[in-house]
Order: C-alpha cells, then structure tokens, then sequence
C-alpha cells in the first residue's frame, strides 16, 4: 500500500522545524510546500498570488499526487483540494496551536530569524483547518506545543500504520 501524508498546520505550528527533523533523523520523502513553489519559480516567491494558486501549486500537487509514498507540509489549503488529495490516498494530520502561542512564535521568527511578519494571516489559516475540521477532512490532530521529537513520532507512527 502506499504511504501517503498530509500535515497541515498554521504558519509558526513548527512545520519547518519538523520537516527539517524529519530529513536529518529518516529516510522519508518530504516535501515542503512553499520550498516547491519557490522551485518551481526560480528560487523566488512569485508575486503573483493567482499565478501561484492556478499554475504552480496544482503542478506541485500533481507531482506529490502521483508519489507512492511522501509527506507533504503546508499551512492552508482548500477543502476541494484537500479532498483531492484523500481521494489518493492522503491521510490528513493538523497541527494545532493555540493562537496566543502562534502569534507570539512569529514574533520571535520575526525579529530573530528574519521572517516575514505572518500575524495578518494567522487567524485565517486557523479558521481554515477548523473548517476543514468541520467538515470531516483530517483524520488526526497533533498538538504542535509538544518537543518537536515527540511530534515527530506519532506523524510517523500514523504514517507507518498506512501500510
């Protein structure tokens, strides 16, 4: 069987610290969503939002899709895509952070790391995993405010039960 899965998270829920992790500890194709899109576009974040929603992330998508086993990060993504994806077999994880943790995390991504500033977009991507929630489209929640390692281990686990 195929191992497929989709780890959804608001920005600052420490997707990038788990797909770093996830590469140095296993030996599990994962793919980070924006480092694609930034691929796909000559190392460059388009400026373009439609270009990137209608162009690249569909042939992004289209190749993941297509992948017998990966694990793919994100921060958003539409119900209707997200059912696409489980339609191939994707089993959906979100990570969930609270809000107040969340904004003060990009504080810190911010002014130390050099980050965009992403407290305009947090409360959006959150309503978007409820809803997502809400409409039956992820399969397992994960608190993203445990030890990145323990984390790590159930996305695994539930990765691994897949086969």
């Amino acid at each position: 069987m195929m191992m497929k899965t989709f780890v959804i998270g608001p920005q600052c829920s420490g997707k990038t610290t788990l797909v770093e992790y996830l590469r140095t500890t296993t030996s599990l194709t994962v793919v980070e969503m924006d480092e694609e899109v930034r691929g796909l576009h000559g190392g460059e974040w388009p400026k373009n939002r439609h270009y990137k929603e209608l162009v690249l992330v569909p042939r992004i998508l289209w190749a993941v899709r297509a992948m017998p086993e990966v694990m793919l990060f994100e921060n958003h993504m539409s119900p209707r895509r997200t059912e696409k994806l489980r339609d191939v077999g994707f089993y959906v994880i979100g990570i969930t952070v609270d809000e107040e943790e969340l904004l003060r995390r990009n504080a810190i991504r911010a002014a130390e790391q050099g980050y965009p500033d992403a407290s305009s977009r947090v409360a959006g991507q959150v309503q978007q995993i409820n809803d997502l929630h809400r409409r039956n489209l992820i399969d397992m929640t994960i608190s993203g405010q445990q030890p990145t390692e323990l984390i790590a281990e159930q996305i695994i686990a539930a990765h691994e039960r897949r086969t």
